[in-house]
């Protein structure tokens, strides 16, 4: 079943790929129109944050730290909304037949819903990204890997433990699909609901980082560090959410719903 719903997922993805643009052109261009204004406000561009960010020079300079902060959080606020006003667009789309238009409309009740249900579930998942990051880093260790073969090892120990994190996720995400067409479930009821296929959804857990992953060793083998392998790598960022939503939206139309699977 894991298979047929993975099909699915991207099928479901390049059969209305046209609605796909539509519903995220003006979410798109709205977010980098935001970004772009709070970047004019900061005076600090994106790549002196991440740079900033990355070598610690920022907290040591209290002139630097505040705005790098800043942009650090107004970024991240875009990418939610931007992330969740396109999400609850494809929801409908995929389980109302809301057909999107250039300038998409969204309830404001489905989106402010689904903004904080992400943020709930962002949260629980990064609680339990931690603990299994600290059990999988010991289990290397006590392994002592130190060896060509160690490392596939030791990859393949982080990636199960990430699959085990993203199953879980996804057991409770059908709290998102159910925000956003106004049929609100609890958290409780997602786990509950998504029992009977555990299994399923731990495979398919394993499918998207398997997939993930490859994507971005092709682009970094082929393309390397340029401007069109970041590019290509956003664009298969940008397909992974909408094959991941649309995961969770035939989950949710099958599980909750009683809808048959294709």
């Amino acid at each position: 079943m894991a298979l047929a719903i993975f099909r699915h997922a991207i099928a479901m993805v390049f059969r209305n790929f046209i609605e796909v643009i539509k519903l995220s052109l003006a979410p798109i261009v709205l977010g980098l129109a935001l970004y772009g204004v709070i970047d004019f406000i900061l005076a600090i561009p994106l790549t002196e944050s991440r740079i900033g960010a990355a070598y610690g020079g920022w907290a040591s300079d209290p002139d630097l730290m505040m705005p790098v902060v800043a942009a650090t959080v107004a970024t991240l606020a875009i990418l939610l909304f931007v992330f969740s006003w396109i999400a609850v667009l494809w929801h409908r789309f995929i389980l109302l037949e809301e057909y999107p238009a250039l300038l998409p409309r969204v309830p404001a009740a489905s989106l402010w819903g689904y903004l904080w249900r992400t943020l709930l579930l962002g949260g629980l998942t990064m609680l339990l990204t931690i603990p299994a990051m600290w059990a999988a880093l010991l289990l290397i260790r006590l392994a002592m890997i130190d060896t060509a073969m160690g490392m596939v090892i030791g990859w393949g120990i982080c990636l199960v433990c990430f699959a085990l994190v993203l199953a879980i996720g996804l057991r409770l995400a059908l709290i998102l699909p159910a925000a956003a067409v106004g049929r609100p479930v609890s958290l409780r009821q997602s786990w509950a609901e998504t029992r009977p296929a555990c299994r399923t959804i731990l495979v398919l857990s394993g499918l998207l980082i398997l997939i993930k992953v490859a994507g971005w060793i092709l682009v970094g083998r082929t393309l390397g560090p340029t401007i069109v392998g970041a590019f290509a790598g956003l664009m298969i960022d940008w397909l992974m959410i909408f094959i991941g939503v649309s995961i969770v939206t035939t989950l949710y139309g099958h599980l909750i719903e009683g809808r048959p699977l294709p």
